[in-house]
């Protein structure tokens, strides 16, 4: 290196001086610089020295290298920007700041990362002390597979919870609270991302959405230091980074949750989550966005009469509307497990059609209506005012008398009296099923001599078609996959569109 290269690099330093002495800021950030290149320094130097004790001969170093890094350290060491006395400013916090800025356009995929991680760890819950959970191959296995697959479609999400096992339920408390913390996180950056647009005339509630995220970050970093050692989690991480940005910004000052000293509790999730709620629903009142919701919401109507009015026509168009609602309300704060959205779709929630890949929050509108149906009374249920179709008429002809399995969601006493009485079946087995749990106790149902057919619901179910369909084949049943909802008609022509061979009507 010749000596043009320390002449740049001196005028580089005599610069950073003048800004640190006018800007109190930037002195701080350049403290942490300085220190980070002296340990730099200080550990080649040891490692320098322990190659020296460990080889046989002195390795000598590139030509230069040594020489500029000498100098690099003594220029360090000798300029007063080393020897700032002048200290950072008070409430320190609790993570360098040396990183790149977090933009707030990755609230997204925090959010979508921490949804990820709440399911995953919930999953571990579930799982806790199952007896396959080390079987090679095994649906444990092939869960934290699917599992991984999922990850890999969002940027940076690294699941490290599915790589623990947990021996026992009494053990999952402290990991219960961990998902809770995930899934505020999420709530937290949802709700400033539906907020983001309005910000500019709205302060009031920038500031709470900030403080709430703060809240949020801190619980899960305390919750992950409860079941971890090591690393924090990196979207607790980014997110404490974007908070750092947004404050600088917009000049906000955020008294709580932004130091190792002063943690949010874990334990109060409900409590938070309540806030989260209640500030979004504060906000849309603001924004008149409960008239646009109304708007939304009879438009939806509309489209459900036309679908009840003409249950044979073709409804693809009024299902893709009702769809783009449902996902429009939930961006405007309605909660999947909302009773408007429940009562909306009641009425025709057993003619679903096969696909709604594209609306993920539909998805889960349609996860809550299917617990809440779980325990609802029978009346509750739209299967039992279906009048039965031509195709009701001839499953039940073919299928009177026996006996079929119900795999998948669950159990539904209003859908399960229906299809029972409309097909003449001397019982319907639902099995309860849970998420990701062993299949191994389908088999001696599905083998009973007096079941006739299985029907597996893949719309809420999560077991493989081909693990249903071995043990199906194994015990000469044909099985009939259920892409939409419950109705007797729609599984009546599911029945006779996929196994119509297989039945055989009585002689």
């Amino acid at each position: 290196m010749n000596s043009d290269f320390f002449g740049h690099l001196e005028s580089i330093i005599n610069r950073m001086e003048e800004l640190a002495r006018t800007d109190r800021t930037f002195r701080g950030h350049l403290r942490v610089v300085v220190e980070q290149g002296r340990r730099l320094v200080n550990t080649l130097d040891e490692e320098d020295n322990r190659k020296r004790a460990e080889a046989d001969r002195a390795a000598k170093p590139a030509p230069g290298v040594a020489e500029a890094l000498a100098a690099l350290k003594d220029k360090l060491h000798d300029n007063t920007l080393g020897n700032v006395s002048i200290p950072l400013p008070k409430d320190e916090p609790e993570q360098p700041l040396e990183r790149a800025a977090v933009r707030d356009n990755e609230l997204a995929l925090i959010e979508k990362r921490c949804l990820l991680k709440a399911e995953a760890v919930r999953w571990m819950v579930e799982t806790a002390g199952a007896p396959s959970a080390g079987e090679a191959g095994g649906p444990m296995e092939k869960a934290r597979h699917d599992f991984i697959e999922r990850a890999k479609g969002v940027p940076d999400c690294f699941l490290w919870m599915i790589n623990v096992r947990l021996s026992s339920p009494d053990t999952a408390a402290p990991w219960r609270r961990l998902a809770e913390a995930y899934a505020n996180l999420a709530a937290a950056a949802a709700l400033f991302q539906r907020m983001l647009p309005e910000l500019a005339e709205q302060p009031a509630f920038l500031e709470s959405a900030v403080k709430l995220v703060a809240e949020a970050q801190s619980a899960v970093r305390v919750a992950a230091a409860e079941v971890k050692d090591g690393d924090a989690d990196t979207d607790q991480e980014r997110c404490f980074r974007w908070l750092r940005r947004v404050t600088s910004e917009e000049r906000i000052f955020i008294e709580r949750f932004m130091r190792r000293t002063d943690s949010a509790s874990p334990h109060e999730w409900e409590e938070l989550r309540a806030r989260i709620r209640e500030t979004g629903e504060a906000f849309g009142r603001e924004m008149n966005l409960d008239k646009q919701s109304s708007i939304l919401l009879n438009k939806a109507r509309y489209h459900v009469k036309k679908i009840l009015r003409h249950p044979n026509g073709d409804s693809e168009y009024d299902w893709q509307t009702i769809m783009e609602v449902v996902e429009k309300v939930l961006t405007q704060g309605f909660a999947p497990s909302n009773v408007i959205l429940r009562d909306l779709l009641l009425p025709v929630i057993d003619d679903l059609p096969e696909n709604d890949t594209d609306s993920p929050g539909f998805a889960l509108v349609l996860r809550e209506i299917d617990r809440y149906l779980s325990t609802a009374p029978v009346s509750s249920s739209a299967s039992l005012e279906q009048k039965p179709s031509r195709e009701a008429d001839k499953v039940k002809d073919v299928l009177s008398g026996k006996a079929a399995v119900f795999i998948g969601g669950n159990p539904r006493p209003g859908a399960h009296q229906a299809m029972q009485k409309a097909f003449g079946l001397a019982e319907l087995i639902w099995v309860d099923s849970r998420a990701h749990q062993s299949i191994e106790p389908f088999q001696p149902v599905i083998a009973r001599p007096d079941v006739a057919l299985v029907l597996l619901a893949i719309r809420w179910s999560s077991h493989s078609f081909g693990d249903i369909k071995k043990f199906c084949d194994d015990a000469n049943k044909p099985l009939v996959r259920l892409p939409g909802g419950y109705g007797i008609n729609q599984v009546a022509k599911q029945i006779l569109d996929q196994a119509s061979g297989a039945l055989s009507p009585p002689e």
